[in-house]
């Protein structure tokens, strides 16, 4: 099977893209490395170096099967400043793509969505609830949703769409202001810095390890079930004992502040997996202590990365 992997030298993608290569699959990896890096791309996958927006997929689709569409613009609280490049990505660049894979009957699209698409409600949120986006970013996500399920409709597009909770794991940037806490919160507890939660730290987070994550994708690559699916652990922490875990694993002196809250953030984010239990096609097998133990791992032996 040939797989052709946007992203695939960021997180999420370099993983799926190394499990796939393990699988014995063909992989071809699109990245244009704006956050991606070229040390993430797995041996034996073939490289193309060019941005979504500008790619020929009638050219790059040819002989592919499956398409797993990880390539994005990726922060919340950025989409509010910078939504038009978040529009132009996330949606117009992602269209073209679909409307490629259409027409070169590709078997399979495999779409990196988000729970940024759900209303923030204090229960774990389930595919069926009525989407409510807090920020530009899980708007875009929410509009390919509906534009693939228009396609399955009309020409029996097969496509799964996952919506991913709080990824966290090896690989994962720590360089940002905006980055996942996860990363954040290591490379300062093994400094022994402050460790900043914005808000008061009872925000509720369902965390799940990338590994699960790329598991997730492709199992679903490789069945026929379409659809919106959660992809997350059905339980979560607040940011407070996050911040004390981290502390306690890696025996660091850092201390908690507290800055102001930011604009897109969200109380509570909690996968149901209720739909996935039916079906019985993908659980996560890796629990939060031995995710985060493996990931705090990875931080210690590469501080630089």
């Amino acid at each position: 099977m040939n797989i052709l992997i946007t992203g695939g030298a960021g997180f999420i993608g370099s993983h799926v893209a190394k499990d796939a290569v393990k699988r014995g699959m063909n992989v071809v990896i699109i990245d244009n490395l704006s956050t991606g890096k070229k040390g993430n791309l797995p041996k034996n996958a073939d490289f193309i170096i060019e941005d979504i927006r500008n790619c020929d997929w009638n050219i790059i689709l040819q002989n592919i099967d499956i398409v797993f569409h990880a390539a994005a613009f990726v922060s919340a609280p950025e989409s509010f400043d910078y939504f038009d490049e978040c529009y132009d990505i996330n949606v117009k660049a992602t269209w073209k793509l679909i409307n490629a894979c259409k027409t070169n009957n590709i078997k399979k699209f495999i779409f990196s969505s988000s729970s940024a698409v759900y209303p923030e409600i204090a229960k774990p949120n389930a595919e069926a609830d009525l989407p409510d986006p807090a920020n530009p970013y899980g708007l875009t996500k929410l509009d390919v949703e509906y534009l693939l399920e228009i396609l399955k409709k009309e020409y029996g597009f097969s496509y799964t769409a996952l919506r991913y909770f709080n990824v966290y794991g090896p690989r994962q940037d720590k360089n940002s202001d905006y980055s996942a806490v996860i990363p954040i919160f290591i490379n300062r507890a093994l400094k022994n810095e402050y460790l900043i939660i914005y808000g008061n730290g009872k925000q509720r987070r369902d965390f799940v390890y990338v590994k699960d994550v790329a598991n997730a994708v492709l199992t679903f690559a490789n069945n026929d079930v379409c659809g919106v699916f959660n992809v997350g652990t059905g339980k979560d922490i607040n940011l407070i004992e996050l911040a004390e875990i981290i502390i306690n694993k890696t025996e660091s002196s850092s201390i908690v502040s507290f800055e102001e809250p930011r604009p897109g953030d969200v109380m509570f984010s909690t996968a149901s997996l209720e739909k996935q239990k039916k079906i019985n096609v993908w659980q996560p097998k890796n629990t939060f202590e031995e995710g985060l133990e493996k990931t705090i791992e990875f931080y210690r032996r590469n501080p630089d990365f």
